[in-house]
């Protein structure tokens, strides 16, 4: 998901900002070029819990999706909009 063209645009212009990345994909291939660009937490969502792996990373705060994906909307859960700066 996150290692096609709109992914890995996002993933570098997140980066420049200074933003943490956390990215999904299926592959171990697209995870290593998604971490290549610099994502921090690079997550297999055939193999892994996505929302698990999320919560505890942020420490139950959840995330801020900049891309809504179908795997992404069935785990809203993990999404929240009370960002700490």
């Amino acid at each position: 998901m996150a290692s096609g063209g709109i992914g890995t645009f996002a993933i570098q212009i997140a980066r420049h900002q200074g933003v943490t990345v956390f990215v999904t994909a299926g592959d171990g291939a697209k995870l290593k070029a998604c971490r290549d660009l610099g994502a921090e937490l690079c997550i297999n969502h055939n193999t892994e819990d996505f929302a698990e792996l999320v919560m505890q990373k942020t420490e139950g705060i959840g995330l801020f999706s900049c891309i809504i994906t179908p795997l992404i909307t069935s785990r809203m859960s993990t999404v929240t909009f009370n960002v700490k700066s």
